[in-house]
């Protein structure tokens, strides 16, 4: 019964640690699906945490 807070916060760890990578991977779909749907429930998730998604511009 002891161990429950640690294994709490490894998985806590551990998640906070794939953030970046899921962020990243949200803002690839919001950018560069086909799906316009998944585009907006990307830019939606990442709305949530206070993440603005603008489209990237191309220097000329």
């Amino acid at each position: 019964m002891g161990w429950g807070w640690r294994a709490k916060g490894d998985l806590r760890a551990k998640i906070e640690a794939s953030l970046p990578d899921a962020i990243e991977v949200l803002r690839d779909i919001a950018l560069n699906s086909p799906d316009e749907r998944a585009q907006e429930r990307a830019r939606e998730s990442l709305a949530k945490f206070g993440i603005p998604v603008q489209p990237e511009r191309k220097a000329d």
